[in-house]
């Protein structure tokens, strides 16, 4: 059924992209035969916008959340997030006449009380937003604009210690302290939560934040959920952290579950990836002149680490995945020499297997 569905949606898309819209009639005219078509709608709102005429867009969104069937509930989440864009971009705009026309809301107030009198310039933004919690699945409708924003811009970000400065984002940080504030009420239990906020922390460089969302993610997720939230945030210390704390949080996985290949296999593509990373950067240092270190410690600790995979008792289809992958990483990092142990390693355990 999903399958079905997204083949639907891209004939929907392509369709769409065919059609020369031009004018407000040109729209009106598409919808007649098309009213549940989200993408349809949010070009419709887009259109307005490049007019600048911001009213007729948000009576664009109301129109499409009237129109489009309550079954269709990807293509009305769909306009909610574009309304809530509208409004994060233009509604500050209008902030006179939506603050004084209403009271603030609980989440207008709770983020004034943190961020001061700036958040009220927000009012119509948090009022749509309010009214798409209710009106969907608030957990997926919050991940997905978490990610929308962060795609589109981002939040401020701090000095990573390197060469990268402070730089300021699109959005206020008290937008994405809603946003958090709303997923860690009602969705404590859901380990994607989690994940996608230590993700945005790692983006803006606050690593010591994003570790603290790893530990009350641990505190409130069940069990079983706990290993796979780890492996996330593991994966997330090699890109965006640290490599030797990351390194710590595979070895205690892979010390606490040593038959769990899938993660092995994780460990050992960040370790290369790692590997690749620090000697493209020590190459380009000692094309400068500043380093002639060679790398060859951290090749052996990878060497090492795809030695204790090997040494274990494995299928014949695994053990061949994990020595097709030793031979491409020695072939890679390592010499003549090298790359011939491993061929040895495969054929010893051809050998034993057919004995």
């Amino acid at each position: 059924k999903a399958a079905q569905e997204k083949r639907i949606r891209e004939r929907e898309e392509m369709l769409l992209n065919s059609e020369c819209l031009e004018t407000a009639d040109d729209f009106e005219r598409v919808l007649i035969g098309k009213p549940d078509v989200s993408l349809l709608w949010i070009r419709y709102l887009a259109f307005h916008v490049s007019l600048s005429q911001i009213d007729q867009a948000r009576k664009v969104a109301e129109r499409a959340l009237s129109t489009i069937r309550y079954d269709r509930a990807e293509d009305r989440m769909n306009i909610w997030l574009a309304y809530i864009n509208l409004e994060l971009m233009y509604g500050i705009k209008d902030m006179d006449t939506a603050v004084s026309k209403k009271p603030a809301s609980k989440s207008v107030a709770s983020a004034r009380d943190k961020a001061g009198p700036d958040v009220n310039d927000y009012a119509s933004f948090f009022g749509v937003l309010d009214r798409a919690c209710k009106h969907s699945n608030d957990k997926h409708l919050l991940l997905r604009l978490l990610q929308s924003l962060q795609a589109s811009g981002g939040f401020s970000t701090k000095p990573n210690g390197h060469n990268t400065p402070s730089e300021a984002g699109t959005y206020p940080d008290f937008v994405l302290e809603e946003i958090v504030r709303r997923l860690v009420a009602r969705h404590r239990k859901k380990k994607k939560m989690w994940i996608a906020l230590g993700d945005v922390e790692y983006r803006r460089n606050n690593v010591e934040t994003a570790r603290k969302y790893l530990e009350r993610g641990l505190q409130s997720l069940p069990k079983y959920k706990h290993i796979q939230t780890i492996l996330a945030f593991a994966q997330k210390e090699y890109k965006f952290g640290s490599h030797e704390i990351g390194r710590t949080m595979f070895e205690g996985l892979v010390g606490n579950m040593p038959k769990r290949l899938d993660i092995w296999s994780v460990y050992l593509d960040m370790e290369i990836r790692g590997l690749r990373e620090t000697l493209g950067l020590r190459t380009s240092k000692s094309n400068n002149g500043k380093s002639n270190d060679s790398g060859e410690e951290m090749i052996g600790s990878v060497r090492m680490l795809f030695d204790r995979v090997v040494a274990k008792k494995l299928s014949s289809k695994k053990m061949k995945f994990f020595l097709k992958k030793y031979l491409e990483f020695e072939k890679e990092f390592g010499s003549e020499e090298d790359v011939d142990r491993v061929k040895h390693i495969a054929i010893n355990y051809v050998q034993s297997a057919m004995q």
